[in-house]
Order: structure tokens, then sequence, then C-alpha cells
């Protein structure tokens, strides 16, 4: 649907939480343009539901997680570092 590469393995955002840690980082298609793909938390590559939960239990409520994020484009896509701040800390 977006002509991606085959390289490009990840979780496709198809919703986030309004004004939730990632509201203003990551799209979810629902505001306009293209959904982000994550491609990767703290390094660990994430290809399912399950595993970026993992990565994410991992980082601990309060902390920060560095996602690696893939926005599809029409000249192929734009990778981006963003860090969020997990909900649950002080």
């Amino acid at each position: 649907e977006f002509g991606l590469d085959a390289s490009v393995k990840g979780l496709l955002v198809t919703e986030v939480q309004p004004n939730g840690p990632a509201w203003e980082v990551l799209r979810d298609g629902t505001r306009g343009g293209v959904p982000d793909i994550i491609l990767s938390v703290e390094r660990t590559p994430v290809h399912t539901e399950s595993e970026l939960r993992a990565a994410l239990k991992a980082v601990g409520p309060g902390g920060i997680a560095t996602l690696r994020i893939f926005t599809p484009t029409q000249v192929g896509g734009v990778r981006r570092i963003v860090r969020v701040k997990l909900e649950g800390g002080q």
C-alpha cells in the first residue's frame, strides 16, 4: 500500500492516544498524512506488538524510550530518532 522497500520491517502505527506521551512525535494516519513505522526501541528491532511491549517494559514507567521511526514519503522515506517519556513516572 505504501510502496515500501522490503528492507523496511517494523510496526505500523495505527493509533496514538490523544494527549499521550507519543501524540506529538508519532503519526497514526488519523491526523492526516502517512502513518509512521516503528523500527526499533532502544536499538532492539520490533516486528510484533509483543516485542514492542517487551522493549517498552524494559525501559520502565517514567523512563525515556528511544525509538527509530520510518515515515514513508513520495521519494522513499525518512528515518528519524524520537525520544518518548513513558507514562507512570514522576
